[in-house]
């Protein structure tokens, strides 16, 4: 006998120990579980399509021309090199790994629908293998790792790396970039991705796999993401600024975005020299904590859209405008495949405060100063001349960790008028510490030369933003020469607000274009004597 046809029965076993000469089986449609492969040595065209099959074993069959084992449950194929296999069906199965198919080099025709394939790069080289289906994969992928909420979805393995399409890409994963076989996600999250899906497909005239002439080759599916876990934090400090060496309290907040239970929660914050956090400051949901954020600790389990509150203190050091971006680490564990878990906190970063300027309550008001520089120091000199001498800024007499040297001083205003309103200063006489008048003073003046007016844009924010070249900035004075004992002058003015937002400007003041005037043989020896310069900001005509 050399034809065998057993197909729709319930047969759920089968011997071929006395038929080892079968040329033609069809064995479908039953109920299979194991089918005994080498029993059938000789056998050319095989049918064992609709079973309960999940390892396929092809080695050393050299006289098969044809195999359909569709619908069954393979996951395991094994194959050794083989020049008769023409035509192989194994759609409706659990295959993810083909590279066994590299050995049948004069395949002509492959169905490997409906499978979990994500690598064809085996069936390059296959010379004969001109139609090959791979239509309709079915690919579950753990949710990949996000930072910065971005992420690179490295699934598809290709040999030419070209081609890859996503009709219909979802709106809701924000905007992508196709780079070869990989995707790359901007602005996303494990949340947004969680038990996603989206489809795919490459280009057939781009595949480089099965023969060079070209026949049908398609490759498409779906991509699923698993069920994850994800624990977000936001760690924020109660002030954007800091003076070095200033105590400042944090609030981390902890919470459960999806539907998974974390446990085993631990959470550390680094603690380093510029953010040196107080052992003793910890607390959870209000009560006190034995151990240190700093040494981790060990939170409940957090259930779905449960959030819990860590607070502590940490001392700040760092020079001015400096950022400081505290981080730390979460970790946990959830009944999804991706477990464990770990996500890096990124504290709100919080620059050093500038400590030769003066910064003044921003009060409720419509029109306030909000900083004003701490002094103008020009040091002891001596001098003779015939005229007067003009003095720079003493850099050394400024605050080390001071960034006025680079970037100037400040005034910055609120203005948030519906009137007209002007920023004025005056410079008043020059006395010693007894309030005693500097001799020779007539003629004393300040000078601020090349002034720029700047735009704030969320003032005391994390977003604060510097605009160099607002548009429609107030009137700028350029002629800022204060004489000592002479009555204010203006140095910006500006219309009626716009309406549209509040506006906050700011004068910056060149540290190298502040000089002092004095006339010869003014001052005495060895004394100091000081002036007040008075700013002002009020409403005009």
């Amino acid at each position: 006998m050399t034809t065998l046809d057993c197909s729709q029965n319930k047969i759920g076993s089968i011997q071929f120990s006395e038929n080892t000469k079968l040329k033609t089986v069809n064995c479908s449609t039953n109920q299979l579980k194991e089918f005994d492969y080498d029993k059938l040595p000789v056998v050319e065209d095989l049918n064992i399509s609709a079973n309960q099959l999940s390892r396929l074993d092809i080695s050393n069959h050299d006289k098969l021309r044809k195999l359909t084992a569709n619908d069954n449950e393979l996951t395991t194929i094994q194959t050794s090199p083989n020049d008769t296999l023409a035509n192989l069906q194994l759609e409706n199965n659990n295959i993810s790994d083909i590279g066994p198919l590299n050995n049948l080099k004069n395949i002509n025709t492959l169905g490997l629908s409906q499978n979990q394939i994500t690598d064809i790069r085996p069936l390059y080289g296959l010379e004969e293998l001109g139609n090959f289906y791979i239509r309709d994969q079915d690919i579950k992928v753990p949710v990949p790792k996000v930072v910065n909420r971005r992420t690179t979805l490295d699934i598809f393995k290709t040999t030419s790396q070209k081609g890859l399409e996503l009709p219909d890409f979802p709106t809701i994963y924000n905007s992508y970039t196709i780079n070869g076989d990989l995707i790359e996600l901007h602005d996303i999250t494990p949340v947004i991705l969680n038990e996603g899906s989206f489809e795919f497909s490459y280009n057939p005239y781009s595949i480089k796999e099965g023969a060079l002439w070209y026949g049908a080759k398609y490759y498409t599916g779906t991509v699923t993401f698993l069920e994850t876990s994800e624990l977000s934090s936001v760690l924020e400090p109660e002030k954007h600024k800091f003076n070095d060496g200033e105590k400042i309290n944090w609030t981390l907040k902890i919470k459960n975005e999806l539907k998974k239970k974390a446990t085993n929660i631990k959470v550390k914050m680094d603690s380093n020299s510029e953010f040196i956090i107080d052992p003793e400051s910890t607390k959870v949901a209000g009560t006190d904590s034995s151990v240190s954020i700093a040494d981790g600790i060990d939170l409940e389990d957090l259930a779905t859209n449960e959030e819990v509150t860590i607070t502590f203190s940490a001392t700040m050091s760092g020079k001015a405008d400096e950022l400081v971006e505290p981080t730390g680490e979460v970790t946990w564990e959830a009944e999804t495949v991706n477990s464990p878990y770990s996500n890096i906190i990124n504290g709100k970063g919080i620059k050093g405060a500038e400590p030769e300027q003066i910064d003044h309550p921003d009060k409720e008001n419509d029109l306030v100063i909000l900083s004003t520089p701490r002094m103008f120091h020009f040091g002891l000199f001596n001098w003779s001349t015939d005229d007067f001498d003009n003095r720079n800024l003493d850099a050394q007499k400024y605050h080390h960790l001071s960034n006025v040297t680079n970037t100037g001083f400040y005034v910055r205003i609120k203005q948030n008028k519906t009137t007209n309103w002007s920023l004025s200063a005056g410079l008043s006489e020059f006395t010693d510490e007894k309030g005693s008048p500097m001799p020779g003073t007539v003629g004393t003046r300040l000078s601020i030369a090349k002034p720029t007016v700047e735009r704030v844009l969320n003032h005391e924010t994390h977003e604060e933003k510097i605009v160099t070249n607002p548009e429609n900035p107030p009137t700028l004075n350029q002629d800022l020469s204060f004489y000592a004992g002479s009555s204010a002058k203006t140095i910006l003015s500006g219309a009626t607000n716009s309406g549209t937002d509040q506006n906050v400007w700011q004068v910056r003041i060149p540290f190298k274009s502040v000089t002092l005037s004095l006339p010869t043989n003014s001052g005495l020896l060895k004394k100091d004597f000081s002036a007040s310069f008075t700013w002002s900001l009020n409403d005009t005509p």
